[in-house]
């Protein structure tokens, strides 16, 4: 008991607990610090990723666009809208045709008027002359907000 007591025991027991408080104290410190670092890399790493995802859909709409334009503008289309003959009509729609079979996007191309009345499409006949307010109903309040580019998103099937 007496050597419990003494000096040569009571200083290293004194530094070998404050040493290792200070050990775990650091270790917990430590502990946290890498947590929250972890944690906020993950999060940047999850937000990054979801930007990048959220450009290339952008991208992929624009390009869309793109071509929409590039088929509107096609000389058999032009030619088609301003003459409106058999012949004319015939060479359209071999051209929608075939720019629907080149892009895996399109689930058809149609052509409307003015009026919104459908002229042309490139799959089924049945929807000729229908209008296409009708056939999308949620796109009226869109046209009449002045954008250039309009996509539906209630979509009825008249089949």
């Amino acid at each position: 008991m007496k050597k419990m007591k003494s000096l040569k025991v009571k200083m290293p027991l004194i530094i070998i607990s404050v040493v290792s408080v200070f050990i775990i104290i650091m270790i917990m410190i430590t502990d946290i610090k890498a947590s929250n670092s972890i944690k906020n890399t993950a999060y940047k790493g999850y937000q990054n990723t979801i930007l990048g995802y959220a450009s290339l859909i952008d991208n992929w709409f624009d390009d869309q666009l793109t071509i929409s334009k590039t088929y509107s503008s096609s000389k058999e289309v032009i030619t088609y809208l301003l003459n409106r003959t058999e012949e004319s009509r015939n060479e359209a729609l071999n051209n929608i045709k075939n720019l629907k079979s080149i892009n895996k996007y399109v689930i058809n191309i149609g052509i409307a008027d003015t009026s919104g009345n459908i002229i042309l499409d490139s799959d089924d006949d049945k929807l000729i002359n229908k209008n296409i307010i009708d056939l999308n109903p949620d796109i009226k309040n869109k046209m009449s907000s002045g954008e250039d580019v309009i996509f539906g998103e209630d979509i009825k099937n008249l089949k």
